[in-house]
């Protein structure tokens, strides 16, 4: 088909164009008998030919504008005959189409349709990977494990909240930047190298905080996918490691306080197998040795058992209503022995609100015994050890208050660590001599009951320690 030769519908095109008169033509012909007619009147002219020339302009004016009209209505009638072929030819080309072949028009609407609904399925996607990479983003946060996400060359390109603690005091933000700069210890780096390597490495890791020297499992994976992503994470386990430590300095400290009296005890009984008929008074004394040495293992099997009870994390606490006089005058009973030989008085000055109290019978007299028994041991002769009991809202706060030798400054915080002395000067004779787990035993006793303790002391002035337990009042 030969392109240059117009088609009927450009042919009806071209006859739809109107050859209008020109815009200046007119303007000349409508203007210039009423510019005559002025000029006559002006120049004293007769008055009919004035007004003959004035008059001729608008009947002139109506017979262009119905002229013009009819030009119009044709050029419009024309344009219809336009479309009326374009649709014709249309029409044609529609019905002379292959077998199964779509028109333009339908296929335009189906392709249309067709990224509607897929933009309406891509928009459902990324809306489903918004939320799931908001949970993800929620489950990261929930765990106080640092995680860090680095890309390839070691930047960081997503953290946790925890990991944005961690480094809250830096003035950088922390996505964005290198893994060199946010740790300077080498084993990290290591293990960060290796994971880029595609291998994953862990390693315990010291690391300097504000609060002390921190250690942090450190674990490194390499990512998945063609190009390898490392991923760190760091744990803090210092309170793990310590706790390991801890019971093995406890083990430790068991065995060396079991092994004095169980010599003791040996070498008493070796000796007394042969001064028994000879000498009846070294007998005597040994006995007494024999005694005193297996009380004391008979109290330090039962601190520790109790200690081994109250650091279990399953210890059920049961709380009732107990009523603190009998409880009192109980332990005051069995003080009265030591309170003669010493010297020392004790009094009671406690609220008339805290005669019952909710608490776990037992650890609340645990908590009573040790203090004053403590503060028995250390006082000075002939002077008072006061219990006192106050209520403060719905807590209840008990103090045991003594004029003695007092403690250290320097050694307060560390009277609460299990077989703590503080000095030889403090500890006396071996009858003031205690296991050394009293004041722990107190501490885990007030953990369990979700109360606090502290002490105040001055140095040869006294002591006195505070135990306060919350909810404890009964209303």
């Amino acid at each position: 088909m030969d392109s240059s030769r117009p088609t009927p519908a450009a042919n009806a095109a071209d006859e739809a164009l109107p050859v209008l008169p020109a815009t200046a033509g007119p303007i000349l012909l409508l203007s210039l008998p009423t510019a005559a007619g002025l000029l006559v009147w002006l120049f004293a002219g007769p008055g009919w030919v004035a007004a003959v020339l004035i008059g001729l302009g608008p009947v002139l004016s109506g017979v262009l504008i119905t002229r013009r009209t009819r030009a119009m209505r044709s050029s419009e009638n024309r344009l219809r005959r336009v479309l009326d072929r374009l649709r014709e030819t249309l029409g044609v080309a529609r019905e002379g189409r292959l077998p199964g072949a779509e028109a333009p028009e339908e296929s335009l609407g189906r392709t249309l349709e067709e990224l509607v609904r897929r933009s309406s399925q891509a928009g459902y996607r990324l809306a489903e990977l918004s939320d799931q990479l908001t949970t993800t983003q929620r489950v990261l946060d929930a765990t106080d494990e640092i995680i860090l996400a680095l890309a390839a060359d070691g930047v960081v390109t997503l953290a946790n909240r925890a990991a944005d603690e961690f480094f809250s005091g830096t003035p950088k933000p922390l996505r964005g930047r290198s893994i060199e700069d946010l740790f300077v210890q080498t084993e990290i780096l290591d293990l960060v190298a290796a994971a880029q390597r595609g291998r994953t490495r862990r390693a315990e890791v010291r690391i300097p905080r504000p609060d002390g020297r921190r250690i942090f499992h450190t674990l490194a994976v390499p990512g998945a996918g063609p190009e390898i992503r490392p991923m760190l994470f760091l744990q803090d386990v210092t309170e793990y490691q310590s706790a390991i430590q801890s019971r093995g300095d406890f083990v430790a400290n068991v065995s060396h306080e079991m092994r004095t009296p169980l010599a003791s005890i040996k070498g008493a009984l070796e000796t007394l197998g042969e001064c028994v008929s000879d000498d009846p008074a070294m007998a005597r004394r040994l006995v007494s040795m024999i005694q005193t040495n297996a009380d004391r293992l008979e109290a330090l099997t039962s601190d520790v058992l109790r200690l081994s009870r109250l650091e279990d994390a399953a210890t059920a606490v049961e709380l009732a209503n107990v009523e603190t006089d009998p409880l009192i005058d109980a332990l005051v009973a069995l003080f009265e022995p030591l309170c003669q030989e010493r010297s020392v008085t004790i009094e009671r000055s406690i609220d008339p609100r805290l005669s019952v109290v909710r608490t776990d019978a037992s650890l609340f007299e645990l908590i009573i015994k040790n203090l004053l028994e403590n503060a028995l041991k250390f006082a000075f002769e002939g002077t008072r050890v006061r219990l006192v009991g106050e209520v403060d809202g719905l807590t209840s706060r008990w103090r045991v208050i003594d004029q003695g030798l007092g403690i250290p400054l320097s050694q307060q915080q560390r009277i609460f660590d299990r077989f703590y002395q503080v000095d030889a000067a403090r500890t006396g004779s071996p009858k003031r001599r205690g296991t050394g787990l009293g004041l722990a035993i107190v501490k885990n006793a007030v953990k369990t009951l979700e109360g606090s303790i502290r002490v105040e002391s001055v140095w040869k002035q006294g002591t006195t320690m505070t135990v306060e337990l919350p909810g404890s009042v009964v209303p």
